[in-house]
């Protein structure tokens, strides 16, 4: 189990380090337009990218180095769901952080509606991107991850008291985009390079 949670932090850590150029490009351009009130903007904005590349170490996205389209499919609702409990429990774990930090930085997602909408179209993201990556894809995920960020909306809303950033710019699918792109284009490169600056000395 120990071992597990720190390669997931590794990886994680690895999707951050990709991200970083687009991150850093968008926070200049960011403090050269908005200032002095560019910190709440770009903490929370940060804070949100941060999180995506953690979900993309959990669930895995394609890359350009290893793109191939095998799809493996499980459309039937609720299949197995019992029995895959441990799984779908995670995969509502997954998402709460999302239903949490979209209202509470963004004000636009105060409505669990526009929450729910969100973590559904993530999701869908994630699952169709699993077809080029050799991931299952599973419409059971897509339904749990949506219910998740429900839940962490409901969060939000009665144990934050609603409380919120109030950011209505820059839109978190900006994030999705510099943690998808990092993901495809520069990951498997970051992660290559640490994983052999780790090992190779034991080996030479």
């Amino acid at each position: 189990m120990y071992s597990r949670l720190v390669m997931m932090g590794l990886e994680c850590s690895f999707y951050t380090i990709a991200a970083l150029p687009f991150l850093v490009y968008w926070a200049v351009r960011l403090f050269r337009k908005e200032g002095k009130d560019a910190w709440k903007l770009g903490a929370g904005f940060l804070v949100f990218a941060v999180y995506l590349c953690c979900v993309a170490a959990v669930t895995g996205l394609p890359s350009l180095q290893y793109l191939m389209f095998e799809p493996g499919l499980q459309m039937i609702p609720f299949y197995h769901l019992w029995t895959e409990r441990g799984n779908n429990l995670l995969n509502i774990i997954m998402s709460v952080p999302a239903g949490i930090l979209l209202p509470l930085i963004w004000k636009k997602y105060g409505s669990l509606k526009e929450t729910a909408v969100f973590g559904f179209l993530l999701s869908l993201l994630i699952e169709c991107s699993q077809m080029f990556c050799w991931r299952l894809t599973d419409v059971n995920d897509l339904i749990m991850n949506t219910l998740g960020a429900a839940v962490g909306w409901a969060v939000w809303r009665f144990l934050l008291r609603g409380r919120t950033l109030g950011v209505c710019k820059p839109s978190p699918w900006l994030a999705v985009a510099m943690v998808w792109a990092a993901a495809f284009f520069l990951e498997v490169f970051v992660s290559g390079f640490f994983w052999r600056w780790l090992y190779e000395p034991w080996f030479t």
